[in-house]
């Protein structure tokens, strides 16, 4: 019990020497990367049930007529339509998807940076 009474004494003299201008800095640098990793939770999760609830298949027929210049019929512009605006919604979700993914990297190397900043800072002032 003595022993831990004085690492907590210890630990608690290393702190109070650090300035709290530090401090607010390390804790704003660690609310960003909370804020960071819930957005990009927010993103993954959306784009998962956005990808999953839209559904259809590119037409190779279809494509190539609209390639060729043929004038399609009215069924087939509104299959034309729904298909573009498909994988239009697809590569927008996937690259959302892939900006969640980086935004999690960038979270993580938020919170290293803010904890490497306390122990150095507690180290600098220490010392």
């Amino acid at each position: 019990m003595l022993v831990l009474s004085n690492v907590m004494d210890s630990i608690g003299r290393c702190l109070e020497n650090v300035p709290i201008w530090f401090w607010m800095v390390v804790l704003t640098i660690a609310s960003l990367a909370i804020l960071l990793t819930i957005i990009a939770l927010a993103i993954k999760s959306g784009s998962n049930k956005g990808i999953k609830t839209i559904n259809g298949e590119l037409d190779v027929e279809k494509h190539q007529l609209l390639k060729s210049g043929i004038i399609p019929s009215e069924k087939e512009k509104i299959a034309l339509l729904q298909m573009s605006t498909f994988y239009f919604s697809k590569s927008l979700l996937t690259a959302i998807f892939f900006i969640g993914k980086r935004l999690t990297l960038i979270s993580v190397f938020l919170f290293l940076l803010a904890l490497l900043l306390a122990t150095c800072g507690i180290l600098y002032f220490n010392i």
